[in-house]
């Protein structure tokens, strides 16, 4: 009954501690949400203005057309280059493809590996799980599924085993 009551009071915290989180994620979130539609409005606002600006401008000189076709020339040089991406981005796709099914291949023998050097090290029942992360180049937008792994093991304030994704999330 005590080892019951010690349960449900950590749950009853854990409830509390969630919640007021939650509440404060809201307000964030709807701090955001206000800011945005702020935000779109002035876009809205200065877009219009600089069409109305553009329609006043005289008629184009020498200078803006040599500008233009200077920036049309930019453009299809950024063009050839997201070309070049994208494919570069679908041959990775294809080595990873290919390193997934060695990596899946080793998944167990690595797993085990682990779990007997963890038993060595500390004394704890931890499995290593393999699990799908999402991994981008530099600041592209592509995202690429990539295999990792994270740690598994029992906590004192929950019963089974829990995935730990950062060194923190260990005791």
């Amino acid at each position: 009954m005590k080892r019951a009551r010690e349960t449900a009071d950590l749950a009853l915290k854990e409830e509390e501690a969630s919640r007021i989180r939650y509440e404060s994620l809201k307000e964030h979130y709807d701090a955001a949400l206000e800011q945005l539609t702020t935000l779109r409005a002035s876009i809205q606002e200065r877009t219009l203005r600089t069409r109305r600006l553009s329609a006043e401008l005289p008629l184009e000189a020498e200078d803006i057309l040599h500008l233009q076709k200077s920036l049309e020339l930019t453009r299809r040089s950024q063009r050839q280059a997201q070309s070049e991406r994208a494919a570069a981005a679908k041959q990775l796709a294809s080595l990873l493809e290919r390193g997934r099914s060695t990596i899946e291949g080793q998944t167990k023998k690595l797993a085990d590996s682990f779990k007997a050097n963890v038993k060595e090290m500390i004394a704890e029942d931890a499995d290593l799980v393999r699990i799908t992360a999402k991994a981008k180049i530099t600041q592209a937008k592509e995202t690429f599924s990539v295999p990792a792994f994270r740690v598994q093991m029992r906590a004192a304030d929950r019963p089974g085993k829990s995935i730990r994704n950062n060194p923190d999330d260990v005791a």
